[in-house]
């Protein structure tokens, strides 16, 4: 399964990102690729989105892929140690 991120997934996106996201939120069945090619921006509510998406991926024994991060994306994976959670395409 395929989610593709775009904009910003701040607080006041994330009510609706998790409702885009729920498919992959839900996903008991296949490995997830979280493609941010277009994502300019996360903050703290979006990276919880992340962490609950790569929880069940790893409790239903899949993986959670993260494809095209931009650096400033990165940039905030590593400073909150996210960088090493997840496996990158």
């Amino acid at each position: 399964m395929v989610a593709i991120l775009d904009g910003r997934l701040d607080t006041p996106s994330t009510p609706e990102a998790e409702k885009s996201l729920a498919p992959a939120l839900l996903c008991k069945d296949k490995d997830i690729v979280l493609d941010c090619t277009d994502l300019t921006y996360i903050a703290s509510s979006g990276l919880r989105i992340f962490l609950d998406i790569l929880k069940n991926a790893k409790g239903n024994g899949y993986h959670a892929y993260i494809k095209n991060i931009p650096r400033n994306i990165k940039e905030a994976f590593e400073l909150t140690g996210f960088i090493d959670l997840f496996e990158y395409l």
